[in-house]
């Protein structure tokens, strides 16, 4: 009998500027247990903004959420089915998750959106079995901070750090937030995610 393959889901999230694109590069690079593949999955909303749908093109910030989510429903379906049809193990990584619309969104308009496609603030969260908030160098490490690196990054430093504030209490509620802040130096920051990614898979 052909043994189920195991799937971890996994949500990168945070302000601008915290390693989300360094960690899609270790992600990838690192040496995993045998057996075992991860499958990144690109922000739904960067991916919108360089296709020319923006915020301003929708008219408002509601419409252009509920793209965003439903972008991100559709991507997280094509990742999950690709892993379930793998013989392998796989760790499913996901550039922000649905909930990081509530960033952006009033509560009321958040469970309007979420109401659309099924879902509660409740089920929301409980898509994904562990999330990582990537601190923003916005805080912390602020010499570091850039807006370079992602063409949808506009944010100065007090914006990026409003941002990872909201963030974070979007996801504040989920049983497996893990939050990996800039104190010991980016290096550090990165080592702790991949050892806790190890610990998923061994667990």
């Amino acid at each position: 009998m052909k043994r189920t393959p195991r799937i971890i889901t996994v949500v990168l999230t945070g302000g601008p500027c915290g390693g989300k694109s360094t960690a899609e590069r270790l992600l990838h690079a690192h040496a995993w247990p045998a057996g075992w593949q991860v499958v990144f999955v690109e922000e739904s909303a960067t991916a919108l903004i360089k296709a020319g749908v923006t915020r301003e093109s929708c008219g408002e910030q509601y419409a252009f959420q509920c793209r965003v989510i439903e972008r991100q429903l559709v991507r997280e379906q094509d990742a999950l089915e690709l892993a379930r049809q793998s013989d392998s193990d796989t760790v499913v990584v996901f550039d922000r998750g649905v909930p990081d619309s509530d960033a952006y969104l009033a509560p009321a308009e958040y469970r309007q959106a979420l109401a659309t496609y099924g879902m509660t603030p409740e089920s929301a969260l409980l898509r994904y079995d562990v999330v990582f908030h990537l601190v923003t160098c916005a805080i912390g490490a602020e010499d570091h901070y850039e807006t370079t690196g992602n063409a949808a990054r506009r944010e100065t430093l007090a914006q990026a750090a409003a941002v990872d504030a909201r963030h974070a209490a979007s996801w504040s509620a989920h049983p497996r937030l893990v939050t990996l802040r800039n104190g010991q130096g980016f290096d550090a920051k990165m080592d702790a995610l991949i050892e806790y990614i190890q610990g998923l898979m061994r667990s």
